[in-house]
């Protein structure tokens, strides 16, 4: 893919049908609902069951409100961001977990905030960190 940048070949694109790129796109759709189905369920001494209780209200207090900026957001203003409004809020969640479990999700702040600062970097965000190298 590297190569393809480099070699400027991203013209290329424009051979492909539009059904066909429909069809790779929703597919793809497919897949990843379906990877991320495996995060709603728990190991059990019988098996997987089903995340119930505090367990699935904690993804579902991750994923609605996760919804809620990518659908409704867009819809509401072209000035921010929502994919870093969705990181700033992923930062504040993990933030709160390490402060009720400090040493063992140290790691976890550490890549939203890394994260955060990354996608902010690469899309111009006048806020990011900037290297001085």
């Amino acid at each position: 893919m590297v190569l393809f940048g480099v070699l400027r070949l991203g013209k290329l694109i424009r051979m492909v049908p539009h059904p066909v790129m429909l069809g790779f796109v929703n597919g793809l759709a497919i897949v990843i609902a379906t990877a991320q189905l495996a995060h709603f369920r728990e190991a059990t001494s019988n098996g997987t069951e089903w995340l119930h209780g505090s367990a699935l209200a904690m993804m579902c207090g991750l994923v609605v409100p996760t919804m809620v900026i990518v659908y409704v957001l867009p819809r509401l203003t072209r000035a921010a961001l929502q994919g870093l409004v969705e990181c700033y809020r992923k930062a504040v969640v993990a933030d709160r977990y390490v402060r009720r479990h400090p040493w063992n999700s140290v790691l976890v702040a550490a890549t939203a905030g890394l994260a955060a600062a990354t996608y902010a970097k690469h899309n111009g965000h006048e806020d990011a960190p900037h290297n001085s190298n």
